[in-house]
């Protein structure tokens, strides 16, 4: 293995024997004149391909240990999912987990949107990011916030080498935030994300999402309840219809009144209880 650039004294761009770029974590790689011959790879720890060059500056401005410590997290989350997950995901966290780490010592802090609905879709993956926000925060000495563990969630599921996992993903996600809005439009309400019951809410979305995909319906007879609370809630019926509305001319999705029946149900619960700031 050829090593062509120093990143730094444990870190270092290589080629492989069949021309390959990949960046080597091994102690003291970095530290002999460039270029050179690597004749014993036993001290080589961990190797990450999928390099891209423009990654490469950034990669000059992150201290070693992080190196180390993003090297371990990424393969503690390939044993934790036991999932073909891509060398992207070093380059992208080590990338991210700098920037939150300092904004952490300064005392800077983002809230992240849709923290409840990856809870809800990427429960394995938001557990293996909680796992790694818990041992930054033990090993540096910082409070990164649990928002921090759905990013870090996002991140996994984009590197899955199935490109049709994170489009879903992210279609699920707006599709989501689409309907959250015209609640909290309609009925003039904030959601509280945090709450058991938009917990349900979104798990009922997702599997009515699933039931699209799988062309499956709901197959039930209560055209009686359907009626009755139509009347009884006119302002949540409305607010139903415009959810089927946007269902069906933004992701072409047919709504029956079974689902829409369900749909309301959910919503009347949520704004029934203390589940929202009017």
């Amino acid at each position: 293995m050829k090593v062509i650039k120093k990143i730094n004294n444990n870190v270092a761009l290589c080629i492989d024997q069949g021309g390959k770029e990949l960046i080597a974590l091994g102690k003291g790689i970095g530290f002999k004149a460039m270029p050179y011959e690597l004749q014993d790879l036993s001290g080589i720890e961990r190797t990450f391909y999928a390099v891209k060059t423009d990654t490469l500056p950034v990669l000059d401005e992150i201290d070693e240990e992080l190196f180390a410590d993003t090297g371990y997290i990424v393969s503690q989350i390939r044993q934790r999912l036991k999932k073909e997950i891509s060398d992207s995901l070093f380059f992208v966290l080590v990338d991210h987990l700098n920037f939150a780490i300092k904004r952490a010592r300064a005392h800077i802090y983002f809230q992240f949107s849709i923290v409840s609905e990856v809870v809800q879709m990427y429960q394995m993956e938001m557990q293996a990011g909680q796992w790694a926000v818990d041992y930054l925060n033990d090993k540096y000495g910082v409070k990164l916030p649990s928002d921090e563990a759905a990013i870090i969630a996002i991140h996994i599921v984009g590197s899955y080498d199935d490109e049709s996992y994170s489009r879903e993903l992210e279609n699920v996600t707006k599709i989501i935030g689409q309907i959250t809005d015209i609640i909290e439009d309609r009925m003039h309400i904030q959601l509280d994300r945090t709450n058991f019951n938009y917990s349900r809410f979104v798990s009922h979305l997702m599997y009515l999402l699933k039931r699209q995909r799988d062309k499956t319906a709901i197959i039930s007879t209560n055209h009686q309840l359907f009626d009755q609370t139509r009347q009884a809630f006119p302002a949540v019926y409305q607010c139903a219809l415009a959810i089927r509305k946007t269902l069906e001319e933004n992701q072409k999705m047919i709504i029956s009144d079974e689902e829409l029946l369900y749909l309301m149900l959910h919503i009347n619960r949520m704004i029934d209880r203390e589940d929202c700031y009017r």
